[in-house]
């Protein structure tokens, strides 16, 4: 999936600018543990038409580049089960299921796994120190 976001410049990215991406299930709340996780990420799901393990595991992940950011999704075991090739992706990861969040931060900004106070890889507290609404 290609998003276009003309806030990833030329300059963000010589300056060192970060970008950081949270995946949320949209049957979940924002502010539950497991309602929104940093990429790249990984996950299973267990489906009827999938047979015994039952699961498909998949890892989400992205990258960016000028005026683009690309979130790529893989499945890294069980897609030869599925009876529908189609069902994984028709089903689970649309819109209607799912939802993405992006951080830019210019660079000059100090940043490691912990800014302070503050985890990047939890969605809330980054929302929260940048004054994110």
């Amino acid at each position: 999936m290609d998003l276009s976001v003309s806030k990833i410049t030329d300059e963000f990215i010589n300056n060192g600018g970060t970008v950081l991406v949270f995946f949320g299930n949209k049957a979940e709340s924002e502010t539950s543990v497991s309602g929104i996780k940093p990429l790249p990420t990984w996950g299973k799901e267990g489906y009827q038409n999938v047979p015994d393990p039952g699961a498909v595991y998949y890892e989400l992940d992205y990258t960016y580049r000028k005026n683009l950011l690309s979130i790529s999704f893989i499945i890294t075991q069980n897609l030869s089960k599925l009876t529908d090739k189609n069902y994984f992706f028709t089903n689970v990861f649309k819109p209607e299921h799912v939802y993405f969040r992006y951080v830019l931060i210019p660079g000059g900004v100090k940043i490691n796994q912990r800014v302070g106070q503050i985890d990047l890889k939890n969605y809330q507290e980054v929302k929260s120190y940048y004054h994110i609404p």
